[in-house]
């Protein structure tokens, strides 16, 4: 599994959230991170309110985009029900969550069919904060 992680910010003067995936510390230590998250944009006077840092989680989207932890997405299970559930890293558990599953249990299970979690990216966490209280 690749090595990899995104950077989330509020551009302060737009209220917009940018997002920076892909990064890995070599992108960084060669200058591939964009100046919106330099450290001198990050202070008072600055523009960007960093809001996070989230590892890439080993899954793609079935579009083929990398999902990263705090991710929203939307599975089916075998009812035919479309589910909204947060990717996130457990660790107490130690284990990547879909929503309130372990997702070892879910790939395991007949909750899902086939027995790969096929999804949709539909936001994230600093996007849709209401997913939090689920």
């Amino acid at each position: 599994m690749k090595i990899q992680f995104r950077w989330v910010g509020l551009n302060k003067h737009f209220k917009e959230i940018q997002i920076q995936d892909g990064l890995t510390l070599d992108k960084i230590r060669n200058g591939h991170a964009w100046t919106f998250f330099a450290e001198s944009n990050k202070g008072e006077y600055g523009n960007c309110k960093f809001l996070g840092e989230d590892l890439f989680s080993g899954l793609v989207s079935q579009d083929g985009v990398d999902a990263y932890f705090n991710d929203v997405i939307l599975y089916q299970n075998t009812e035919g029900q479309t589910r909204e559930a947060k990717l996130w890293y457990d660790n107490r558990e130690n284990c990547l969550m879909v929503g309130n599953f372990p997702y070892h249990v879910l790939f395991n299970s007949a909750y899902i069919q086939p027995s790969k979690l096929e999804f949709k990216i539909v936001g994230n966490t600093y996007e849709i904060p209401d997913i939090n209280k689920q």
